[in-house]
């Protein structure tokens, strides 16, 4: 009876994987016990915070914890890097929540208790240094002091700070100091004194700009904070501040000084003052690392304005960029998004097409296309041209979940390409059996499209334990002599996959060592990972 109800529910799980349905699917699996399971159906379905809570529960701390630094719960990523042993990235969550913390931190208990005022009958007793200096101000002449500490052979400013004295003679002595142009020290005393204002004024006076902009900042004084790291050419900072206080053209003034023309733009626009941000971007030569960006920002501007002439003319370069990178394919991924809102749909879906034929591209990029072609078709609308293609490209296969797959998020794009081409695609029929229980691997399956069930029992296939789907990976043990496999692996519906067989990847990996060493990083961080779920089990 028991059996039937087990059975009965992993077949509904699978029905709901198969419609798209995924949390209904994820709480099937979850009535079975397969958290890992219901944690990938509730990836799909994009409750990353419950996904992660599964495969927490499923004893897969790294893939919680980067769910959960994906909901910015940085304590609980910290918490699962460390007990996975990833420290450098606990390390990183950890500060990611020290900054947190610290936006939320109350006013300093410094300036909390100088807020608090003094009992009447407190006094504080004045405490004068010896010395003629003292003595003049003492009097109350300040003048004849200013003489005294500038005659020749005169104790210096830092010798009289080192005096033990109280509030009163000190405050006499700082404004010696201001009155004297010795501004460096009379901004030392002043900080003394908790005057951060006098203290930032007389940094500023000294040309210690930085130092000021940090008092400034204390007390406040965000303009001239800014204004004072400008002088410093602490552009960063500065762009930061005008930034916050809603003063995007003088942040966009730093950005410019800091060579960085994009964020200089969105300042300008921020502002409304498109007639900065244009001509600046147009400006940027081929040469500089942000033309690309550069240019899809001048055309989305000449598009809003109207000018299409000149924003085609603009972005033509752009079009002209290969596939063989992954910073040319975002650029073009970009310009076809820019041909849509522009509403140069020929355009965009011949760039869209040129991704596509790539093999290597967006997950986005066939449904685009399609909705294009639907466009296309509306009344007053063009036919579109259609394209030839090379016998070699008919058989076109998203390889977008290689990106996904946790083997490989090590590898480059290149280093996908060649893992591609090394490999053939199996299209296995509803119901195959991929790889039986107890058998070796020949080589590595990564699914691109469809998944497997996951059986523990040959004779029932139906039952099902588990759900590997796209971008999941098997036969990890043909590259380290790992076990055979433990559980049969079913094909699900419009399944297709990735198989690269052992001898093939090993030659690439001779040939290629660069993409061996990071490969086989991914795998021992795999390895490990293993290693403490089962010491953790016993």
């Amino acid at each position: 009876m028991i059996l039937d109800k087990s059975r009965e529910r992993s077949e509904r799980a699978r029905e709901f994987l198969e419609n798209g349905q995924y949390k209904e699917a994820a709480s099937a699996f979850i009535s079975l016990g397969d958290y890992a399971s219901a944690a990938r159906a509730l990836v799909c379905a994009k409750s990353y915070r419950d996904a992660a809570q599964c495969y927490e529960k499923a004893n897969r701390p790294l893939d919680a914890a980067k769910l959960f630094l994906l909901v910015k719960d940085w304590e609980k990523a910290a918490q699962l890097f460390s007990s996975a042993g990833d420290e450098m990235r606990a390390e990183i969550a950890r500060e990611q929540l020290r900054k947190e913390k610290h936006k939320n931190e109350k006013v300093p208990s410094e300036v909390a208790q100088s807020s608090i005022p003094k009992k009447a009958d407190e006094k504080e007793d004045e405490i004068w240094p010896e010395g003629e200096i003292f003595k003049v101000l003492k009097a109350g002449e300040m003048n004849i002091a200013v003489n005294l500490y500038l005659k020749p052979g005169a104790p210096s400013g830092w010798t009289l700070l080192q005096e033990n004295m109280s509030k009163k003679p000190l405050s006499s002595l700082a404004e010696m100091f201001l009155m004297a142009r010795d501004y460096a020290i009379a901004g030392d005393a002043f900080k003394k004194l908790g005057n951060h204002r006098k203290a930032a004024e007389c940094l500023s006076l000294a040309g210690l700009y930085e130092e000021a902009a940090d008092f400034y900042v204390r007390c406040g004084e965000n303009n001239l904070a800014a204004q004072n790291l400008e002088k410093a050419h602490q552009w960063q900072r500065a762009a930061n501040i005008h930034s916050e206080e809603g003063r995007f053209v003088e942040a966009g003034r730093c950005y410019e000084k800091l060579d960085d023309p994009v964020k200089a733009a969105g300042m300008y626009l921020k502002a409304q003052k498109s007639d900065l941000a244009l001509p600046l971007l147009q400006s940027v030569q081929p040469s500089h690392p942000a033309f690309p960006q550069c240019r899809l920002l001048a055309g989305k501007i000449l598009f809003q304005k109207g000018q299409r002439d000149l924003a085609l003319s603009l972005l033509s370069p752009l079009a002209q960029y290969d596939t063989l990178s992954d910073s040319s394919l975002d650029v073009l991924y970009q310009l076809a998004g820019l041909m849509e809102f522009g509403e140069e749909l020929e355009k965009a879906k011949e760039i869209y097409q040129k991704i596509q034929h790539t093999r290597f591209g967006y997950k986005d990029v066939e449904k685009r296309l399609e909705n294009l072609k639907n466009l296309s078709s509306k009344p007053g609308v063009a036919e579109p041209p259609k394209y030839s293609i090379k016998k070699e490209q008919e058989n076109i296969v998203d390889t977008s979940p290689l990106r996904d797959c946790s083997l490989l998020d090590k590898l480059t794009l290149d280093d996908l390409r060649k893992l591609y081409s090394s490999g053939t695609i199996i299209e296995p029929q509803f119901g195959n059996i991929v790889l039986k229980k107890g058998e070796y691997s020949k080589g590595l399956y990564i699914i691109l499209h469809g998944g497997l069930s996951i059986s523990s029992d040959p004779d029932n296939l139906k039952v099902a334990v588990g759900f590997l789907g796209r971008g999941d990976y098997v036969g990890l043990g043909a590259l380290v002599q790992g076990p055979p496999q433990p559980n049969s692996l079913v094909a699900q519906k419009n399944t297709k996959i990735l198989f690269i067989p052992k001898e093939k990847l090993e030659h690439l990996i001779s040939t290629e060592p660069e993409i061996g060493l990071r490969l086989y990083r991914s795998i021992a961080e795999h390895l490990v990972n293993t290693m403490m779920k089962m010491s953790q089990k016993k």
